[in-house]
């Protein structure tokens, strides 16, 4: 008999700690995300994920279906709401963003799976170039992962009527809003180039 998987077809985001994020214009981009099309979306359609050892172009074997597309707008919403806008990092663990995004499972035999986001993450939005992952162990010794949102990210969210309003925070991250977008990675600087503008940004 064909096992049929189990997962939430339609995950919202519901936050532990109320009132985490304090940033008016954070607060309005998780807002005005559901207003986004990220079917037609320049910057999904258009570009493909690197190997972030080799620096090689990856296939991407599963295309973002429709369940796979709200999983993924959940946990962007997960990850502005636990944003800090001075470290660049989110504040959340993977396994928080999992169970805070409805996407953790629990198997009949009481092990939780957070495969759903780890994937996401680890499979698709940082080798898109929209997010950075800094390993570090906890005070168990236990090796975990810290997000960090990349210039790039919010090219994919925001529009340039948003952006300039926000003359602080696009500063800060160096936004350039740019149709034609060449991603390089190195290990601490990434670059991203168009015919005309350069941006960078630097994780240091």
């Amino acid at each position: 008999m064909k096992k049929i998987p189990v997962f939430n077809a339609v995950p919202k985001f519901n936050p532990k700690i109320l009132n985490f994020q304090k940033n008016k214009f954070i607060l309005r981009i998780i807002k005005n995300l559901k207003k986004i099309n990220f079917v037609q979306n320049e910057i999904l359609t258009s570009m493909l994920p690197i190997n972030l050892k080799t620096g090689n172009l990856l296939v991407r074997l599963k295309k973002l279906n429709k369940h796979r597309l709200t999983a993924f707008i959940t946990v962007i919403q997960g990850m502005l709401y636990y944003f800090n806008i001075d470290t660049k990092k989110v504040e959340s663990s993977i396994e928080q963003l999992a169970d805070e995004c409805g996407l953790s499972t629990i198997s009949k035999s009481g092990n939780k799976s957070i495969t759903r986001v780890s994937r996401l993450i680890s499979e698709f939005m940082e080798p898109m170039g929209f997010i950075k992952c800094e390993k570090f162990k906890n005070k168990k010794n236990k090796i975990l992962k810290k997000i960090v949102l990349t210039p790039l990210f919010f090219m994919l969210i925001t529009t340039d009527k948003n952006m300039s309003k926000n003359l602080i925070f696009k500063q800060k991250f160096q936004i350039l809003k740019n149709k034609h977008v060449h991603i390089n990675f190195s290990k601490d600087i990434m670059k991203y180039n168009s015919n005309s503008e350069k941006l960078k940004f630097n994780n240091k």
